[in-house]
């Protein structure tokens, strides 16, 4: 029996397109908007199927029947996705559209192409459930998270995982850009305090001092059970939400404190490493300052797991400490310096900010200044600038006092709302003026002297800042033969460039690329055999001036 709505034959469907009322005049981008406020709802994809077959696609009677594609129909409906062959497997259809997929990567740059394409795809706009799985040992699913969470789609997601339980937990901003992800019913603290008693099999390896939450229906052994099942293990027990619904962030932060404390004291065995995982879902600064002072010692493969998890933490510590593991000269540095270009898209401009929140205190305040101090010195060698109302919002109160600026030719410093020069007169510098931090290189002797007068007792050792007596290229010939100390350049941010060999004798080599006002200028040292310093035939006095500095380096 056909019925009339709106005054046309409404197509032969289920009961449930009536409720739905169809309507021949809603346009595309509304039938689709109502799919993915409603992804279960069958009656919104029924709708968009007549719309589909009204315009001639060949997915509208597919919609209309809920039948599965046939073989002639899938190499259509599949497109450009066949070309992936069985990197993208569609486990279920629904409706003419896919609805479950899995996705099986070579590697994580090749899983975040998938991503892509099915993102795009006609046939994969109404995923409900994707899996991604990656091959091989060396795996991380941070990229596929951090891509997933940037393009928001397939809006209709509803199910998503990443690798094999307990390999990722999925990111804050990933959580946010798909909402249905990982929701699950509000639990009262006592159900969940049930379902963590409930729990079977071993529990961590190691406890945790008594942590002060308040209304805490679990002891400290427990809760701890009760987060290495449901992280570890994804069991669905409702108490990451429960926490973070009730406590406030410095009992989240302390919380994640204590589990990695207590997990290294014990030897952090690797079967406990979702701590990590918890400090990325509850954040806080003392958690990245464990976490980061890690990186440098452990295995590497614990190492690519700490910066992993430091790229999920959400305080401005966890910036700082990606930077740091970035000046690292082996393969966890580089690694470090990816992670830290997929948080944030302006690094520069992320470091300069991130160091005027500090939002800690007691030892990551500490560890909080110290990185803040190289942050700055990166940012003053590589000629960082900003216009100065930018800069006065990032380097106020403690941060601002002694940090020479610069704009053209004038030298001056923040006082409040005002800048000064050194003997306290007025330097009218315009908020919307591009001010760079100064560099002992750069302005003229006479200025360097008067500012390293004023600049009595600074934190940030900036004017007094030394290299060698060399400046020349001949003289850094000289220098890299006579004074380089290999393990000072490893921390001057030097990377092992490879042997090579000839004939003759063997070179070891070392390498650097300088960046000064986005321009980069690379550098080889050889260090076995004849020692040799490759450096640009051009270079400016800022650079020629850290180069030597790098050389004349001790440990």
């Amino acid at each position: 029996m056909k019925a009339e709505v709106d005054g046309a034959t409404a197509p032969p469907f289920a009961d449930s397109l009536l409720r739905f009322r169809y309507n021949r005049r809603m346009d595309e981008a509304r039938l689709v908007s109502a799919i993915e406020n409603a992804p279960d709802d069958e009656a919104a994809l029924l709708a968009y199927g007549e719309h589909l077959r009204r315009v001639g696609d060949p997915r509208g009677p597919l919609v209309a029947t809920g039948v599965k594609p046939k073989a002639a129909q899938l190499k259509a409906l599949v497109g450009t996705l066949a070309a992936f062959g069985a990197s993208v497997k569609i486990e279920t259809w629904r409706l003419g559209f896919a609805d479950h997929v899995r996705l099986i990567a070579d590697d994580e740059k090749h899983a975040q192409r998938l991503i892509e394409a099915i993102a795009t795809h006609p046939s994969t706009r109404f995923v409900r459930t994707l899996e991604v799985v990656i091959l091989g040992k060396r795996r991380s699913y941070a990229g596929v998270d951090a891509r997933l969470a940037d393009l928001a789609c397939p809006k209709t997601l509803t199910s998503l995982v990443l690798g094999k339980p307990g390999d990722h937990a999925l990111s804050r901003a990933l959580l946010e850009a798909f909402p249905r992800v990982g929701a699950a019913p509000r639990r009262s603290w006592d159900e969940v305090a049930a379902a963590v008693r409930a729990v079977r099999g071993s529990g961590p390896g190691f406890a945790t001092a008594p942590i002060a939450i308040p209304a805490l229906p679990l002891t400290s052994g427990e809760l701890v059970r009760g987060l290495a099942a449901e992280i570890d293990r994804n069991q669905p027990l409702g108490l990451c939400a429960r926490l973070v619904e009730e406590c406030t962030p410095s009992q989240l932060a302390e919380l994640s404190a204590a589990l990695i404390t207590a997990w290294t004291q014990h030897g952090g065995e690797a079967r406990d490493a979702w701590v990590y995982e918890a400090a990325a879902r509850f954040g806080g600064a003392d958690a990245a300052r464990l976490i980061g002072q890690q990186i440098a010692t452990s295995s590497h493969a614990r190492a690519e797991h700490a910066i992993d998890t430091l790229a999920r933490i959400e305080h401005p510590l966890a910036i700082l400490e990606l930077f740091e593991a970035s000046r690292h000269w082996t393969a966890r540095g580089e690694r470090a310096e990816v992670a830290l270009e997929r948080r944030v898209r302006d690094v520069p401009g992320a470091l300069a900010q991130a160091g005027s929140d500090p939002r800690c205190a007691g030892l990551a305040l500490d560890r909080f200044r110290q990185l803040d101090d190289r942050a700055i010195e990166s940012l003053m060698v590589t000629g960082w600038s900003a216009p100065l109302a930018t800069v006065r919002r990032w380097f106020a109160g403690e941060r601002a006092r002694q940090i020479v600026w610069r704009s053209g030719d004038e030298m001056f410093a923040l006082a409040g709302e005002h800048t000064v020069s050194h003997d306290g007169a007025a330097v009218d510098i315009l908020p919307e003026q591009s001010v760079t931090l100064v560099h002992v290189a750069d302005p003229e002797v006479r200025d360097v002297v008067a500012w390293r007068a004023w600049q009595t007792s600074a934190r940030f050792d900036q004017l007094s800042r030394t290299a060698p007596p060399h400046g020349s290229r001949d003289e850094l010939e000289q220098l890299a033969t006579r004074a380089v100390d290999v393990d000072a350049l490893r921390e001057r941010g030097y990377r092992n460039g490879g042997v090579k060999t000839d004939d003759t004798h063997e070179e070891l080599h070392y390498v650097k690329t300088y960046q000064y006002r986005g321009d980069a200028y690379p550098v080889t040292i050889a260090l076995v055999g004849p020692r040799s310093v490759v450096a640009p035939r051009t270079m400016p006095a800022v650079v020629q001036f850290e180069i030597a500095r790098d050389l004349g380096a001790r440990t």
